[in-house]
């Protein structure tokens, strides 16, 4: 993983998701570029530049759940690249699955949650670097 971007609209939740994630990070030794945008939109304009890993994907932006609707252009744009949801709000928890992403988390469970989310997606990026190949002998 190389890159990884956090859009969250609270200034406060991001800057603890920001710490929580460095922190994650520094201690298993990992340089892993971070970028933080508190808009939906800047987040996908800066898609095609940043080609992030990872997003760690907030749900609702002023009212509205914006994060789902940007988490489908991610899936389009950057197929490889994995979404994990931070909300504070279960009732998303259903509407997240017309999209393609590795977690669901609630933001007051990231700190306990992340290494079993971040073990999850080391794994499913293990798996996509295996490659099965299939031959066949003609007798």
């Amino acid at each position: 993983m190389k890159s990884i971007a956090i859009c969250e609209d609270d200034r406060q939740q991001l800057q603890a998701v920001l710490e929580e994630l460095g922190g994650y990070l520094s201690a298993r030794g990992l340089a892993v570029g971070v970028s933080a945008y508190q808009k939906v939109g800047q987040l996908l304009s800066d898609l095609d530049r940043t080609r992030p890993d990872l997003v760690f994907m907030d749900i609702e932006f002023e009212g509205k759940p914006e994060g789902i609707e940007a988490a489908r252009v991610i899936n389009d744009r950057l197929p490889e690249c994995q979404v994990v949801y931070l909300t504070s709000y279960l009732h998303y928890a259903v509407d997240v699955y017309g999209t393609t992403h590795a977690w669901f988390v609630l933001k007051d469970q990231f700190a306990q949650r992340l290494p079993e989310i971040m073990g999850k997606l080391e794994a499913i990026e293990s798996s996509r670097r295996a490659r099965v190949v299939v031959t066949t002998k003609d007798s």
